[in-house]
């Protein structure tokens, strides 16, 4: 600068190039300030730092590789997994496809499944039965979603009637199509088992009833019997002190009791033969009068201590005759009253008649009252 005219101090500048220098070995640390150096690179001025760099990017890299090369063999080994294990199902489901159409086949059940109202099943099916063929059809038609079924007996296909089981599941698509899953089963098994469990039931219900029979016609024969055998061994006493009043009361209820014990005999032996073919009625046709009047009263009011009062019987028509067995009817009413007689008081009376009603068409109807 011309205008500035005081001295200027001034230091000496090198500009040198490091590339011509590495070969001399020389250290660019310890080269002086004023010497201005290029190409100097890291491993120049610190060759551990360098060396140690150098050592982490090799093992960086041998790392990177190692990796990949273990990413690269374990995605293969999951892949060969999931292609085995692909198959291993597609084999299962093939099998089970075909298990499955074998079971469809021996158990004889058909599924069908489609959408709007193709009927895919009667077009699958011979059922020669208009009405199985319509009650089919009106469950196939049913547009509410929901869950319907139906049992019916019928023969498809021209193969010998069997019990089946129709069920259908129906729901509404996204596209508000109806869509329908059904599935159409033999139940004969399961009919065969209702009818064996209705069978043992009712043997079961049977046995109990006999059972209750066999307890209730123990305590009925005990009660004539020890009467019977009390008074028997009361006469058979020697030099027993009786008079007469008390002889002919002992004997009168002997034969009393002789005669409740041969009826309950008598309807032992008909409750045993019901349900056989050894009681067979025989119809005719029978006056109800008649009926009535063949009736042991007299024994009746001698063995259960009825009044002759108290004995009353309102006669209906004469002429009234039915179809039955006449010898069954009159069994029928006498064990009725003789029931009327015992579990009522000794003074009710009991009365038995009969006459005609109207239900529906003329018919007859006898009574027994005790009151």
């Amino acid at each position: 600068n011309p205008s500035h005219s005081e001295p200027m101090d001034h230091k000496p500048a090198y500009h040198l190039n490091w590339d011509v220098l590495r070969p001399l070995g020389l250290n660019p640390n310890k080269v002086p300030d004023f010497v201005h150096l290029y190409n100097v690179q890291l491993k120049d001025r610190s060759p551990r730092l360098f060396s140690l760099l150098n050592w982490l990017a090799v093992s960086l890299f041998l790392f990177l590789v190692c990796w990949s090369f273990y990413t690269i063999l374990s995605h293969f080994h999951i892949s060969r997994r999931n292609t085995l294990q692909l198959r291993k199902y597609s084999q299962e489901s093939i099998q089970d496809n075909l298990i499955l159409n074998r079971i469809l086949a021996v158990t004889d059940t058909i599924t069908w499944e489609e959408k709007g109202n193709n009927h895919k099943l009667l077009h699958r099916l011979t059922i020669d039965d208009s009405f199985f063929r319509n009650k089919i059809t009106e469950l196939l038609e049913s547009t509410a979603p929901g869950n319907y079924s139906m049992e019916l007996y019928c023969s498809i296909d021209n193969n010998p009637p069997h019990w089946y089981d129709l069920r259908m599941t129906t729901r509404i698509t996204e596209d508000a199509e109806i869509e329908r899953r059904g599935l159409m089963v033999n139940i004969d098994l399961q009919k065969e088992t209702e009818a064996r469990e209705a069978e043992v039931n009712r043997i079961f219900n049977k046995a109990k009833t006999r059972e209750g029979f066999i307890a209730s016609i123990n305590h009925e024969i005990r009660t004539p019997l020890n009467s019977i055998v009390g008074f028997s061994q009361i006469l058979s006493v020697p030099d027993m002190l009786v008079s007469d009043e008390e002889l002919e009361e002992y004997a009168s209820s002997i034969e009393a009791n002789s005669i409740i014990l041969q009826r309950i005999m008598e309807n032992i032996l008909i409750s045993t033969n019901i349900g056989t073919d050894k009681i067979v009625p025989n119809f005719r046709e029978a006056s109800i009068d008649e009926v009535i009047d063949a009736l042991h009263w007299e024994s009746l009011v001698g063995t259960y201590r009825v009044a002759h009062d108290n004995l009353l019987i309102l006669r209906g028509p004469k002429d009234m005759k039915v179809m039955t067995d006449p010898n069954l009817l009159r069994k029928i009413i006498e064990n009725i009253a003789i029931n009327a007689a015992k579990f009522s008081d000794k003074s009710s009376v009991i009365t038995v008649g009969w006459g005609a009603i109207r239900d529906g068409n003329w018919s007859s109807e006898i009574w027994i009252k005790a009151q």
